[in-house]
């Protein structure tokens, strides 16, 4: 593509807005996935389109509307937003048609049924209590008939029955076959469907942004940094376009802009990293609307319950109509709902789970739970060390053992390889009972981020499995390494290395006291097949410990209790 003929360098430009309607030059037409829209809404006559706020829907149902209008310009298209039609107040047994002709005043009939048109909904959740239209009209038209339905919805089940049982009001609720359901990621029956880009959309929209604005007082942008922002939103519309616009309005570039000059990576990618970066996401006009509002986590300690478990687990399994808060959640856009990832194949009835829509969604919670966390129990935990053998106390062996993990954030399979980091990260937040640990992106590498930091008290931790690259981790917090400087300038102030390990480790490690502890067997809280070890660092001082969580739990709080003293 034209944007890696500059030195494969990337271009953007901080003035104007990149969230604008369609016909603007650095929208991607997304034609791909309009041709596959369309396609598929001529073979099937309804389909359902759902994602959280700012997934790109509306933008889509409008682009859909243009495509459909160029390529078959004798058909009918009329599109509505939903939402506008609540402030009429209409009664919930309100008959369908009367329904369309208050949202298309200009094409009053009273029977929609026979017409030979395409009808968009955008805001589509806000119609689920409206019996008729979903049992007369929506339930009805098949893949034979003359109209065709698009339904754009914030959320929704994702099984067969879109509807919620509280929020239809249809005796016999509609079915929708699984290619009629369309999410925020692409399936195997829909590869070309999906309301986040693709990484060929994404690629587009980085260059038109380039196009558009390379002129005198651009930005370059290195490659590894426009890699780094596809991991974090995870091809999240409104993620994408708003973190560029961010990252070109941030202080921290200006000298480089102003210049013209490269970006180094690291710049751009501490920005990225940073605490300031998220909270410029959490105000953001557009992106905050798929998270909670500022304060709504302190006034709703089971919204914050809920959060915490989401981000320990990586998703809720919790029914919705059970469960009030997550209904909440749910409802508001700040979860998507998706069906699992099937435990064996061709397993009929996969579970709905609750995840974040990308992983900046993800970290901005995180963020906000963090910075309501009461201070730290220092008294408790006086060092980096204490903390993370307490933590490991309180691993589940079960999390461990899984291979079968499923969906998590963004809508991706959970990589078996981040098991221990996803343990550790749930273990410590069930430890202290709040967010005080804040994790890096996922992803191909934490690209210059340390795994966890325990923010206000510096705390660095390291992790890595079966001793992958070990000397490579520990040299980054020595001399000439990444984590270097920021100890240095007092950004980490204690650090430490896990190593979780299937085997005995070779090599012994103890640079100051010279002390072995691999003899130590230490146990977890139940059996387990796997042993594991860990290697601990703190400043220039290294430990190994063996953990073998095959032992009696018996053993764990003495052995722990004294290693840690």
């Amino acid at each position: 593509m034209r944007y890696f003929e500059n030195g494969n360098r990337h271009l953007i430009y901080s003035a104007g807005e990149l969230l604008k309607p369609t016909n603007n030059p650095i929208e991607c037409p997304r034609r791909v996935t309009l041709a596959a829209l369309w396609e598929l809404i001529q073979q099937v006559g309804v389909v359902y389109v759902r994602g959280t706020p700012a997934s790109g829907k509306s933008i889509l149902s409008l682009l859909l509307k243009e495509y459909v209008k160029e390529k078959t310009p004798n058909l009918l298209v009329l599109r509505t937003s939903w939402h506008r039609m609540i402030d009429l107040n209409l009664p919930k047994n309100t008959e369908y048609y009367e329904l369309l002709n208050e949202a298309f005043k200009a094409h009053r009939r009273e029977d929609w049924r026979n017409l030979q048109a395409l009808i968009i909904i955008d805001e589509a959740q806000a119609t689920y209590a409206y019996s008729s239209l979903g049992a007369d009209l929506i339930k009805i038209t098949t893949p034979g008939s003359d109209l065709k339905i698009a339904l754009f919805a914030s959320y929704g089940s994702p099984r067969d029955t879109p509807f919620d049982i509280s929020d239809a009001a249809i005796a016999a609720p509609m079915n929708l076959n699984p290619n009629q359901r369309i999410s925020i990621r692409r399936s195997s029956r829909n590869p070309d469907l999906g309301l986040f880009f693709s990484y060929t959309e994404f690629e587009d929209v980085v260059a038109r942004v380039c196009e558009f604005h390379a002129r005198p007082g651009a930005s370059l942008l290195s490659p590894e940094t426009v890699e780094y922002i596809w991991e974090i939103t995870n091809g999240h519309p409104a993620g994408v376009q708003v973190t560029l616009r961010t990252l070109a309005n941030s202080e921290i570039v200006r000298p480089f802009r102003k210049g013209s000059i490269e970006i180094p990576t690291n710049i751009s990618l501490n920005y990225l990293q940073s605490n300031h970066f998220l909270i410029t996401m959490i105000q953001d006009a557009v992106f905050k609307r798929g998270l909670p509002a500022k304060d709504f986590l302190k006034d709703y300690p089971d919204i914050a319950k809920l959060f915490r478990e989401v981000l320990t687990s990586g998703r809720s399994e919790h029914d919705p109509e059970k469960y009030p808060s997550l209904a909440t959640c749910y409802k508001q856009g700040w979860l998507q709902a998706e069906l699992d990832e099937p435990q064996n194949p061709g397993d009929p009835d996969p579970k709905p789970v609750y995840i974040f829509s990308s992983e900046l969604h993800r970290r901005c919670v995180e963020h906000m739970l963090s910075i309501q966390a009461p201070p730290f129990p220092l008294d408790k935990f006086t060092c980096v060390r204490e903390l993370c053998l307490a933590t490991i106390r309180q691993f589940k062996s079960t999390a461990l053992r899984s291979e079968q993990r499923g969906l998590g954030t963004g809508a991706v399979p959970r990589p078996v390889e981040g098991r221990y980091q996803d343990e550790f990260y749930r273990a410590c937040v069930a430890l202290l009972g709040e967010v005080y640990i804040s994790s890096a992106w996922s992803g191909a590498g934490s690209r210059g981020r340390v795994d966890f930091l325990v923010g206000l008290q510096r705390w660095a931790i390291e992790c890595t499995r079966d001793g992958d690259r070990l000397n490579e981790h520990i040299s980054k917090f020595q001399e000439g390494g990444q984590y270097y400087d920021r100890i240095q300038n007092g950004d980490i102030g204690q650090y430490i290395v896990l190593d979780f390990r299937t085997s005995q480790p070779k090599k012994i490690r103890d640079v100051q006291k010279q002390r072995s502890l691999n003899t130590q067997s230490i146990a977890a809280q139940q059996q387990c097949k796997e042993p594991f070890s860990v290697l601990a660092g703190r400043s220039a001082d290294t430990l190994n410990v063996m953990v073998d969580v095959a032992a009696p739990p018996q053993l764990l709080l003495s052995d722990l209790r004294g290693e840690a003293a």
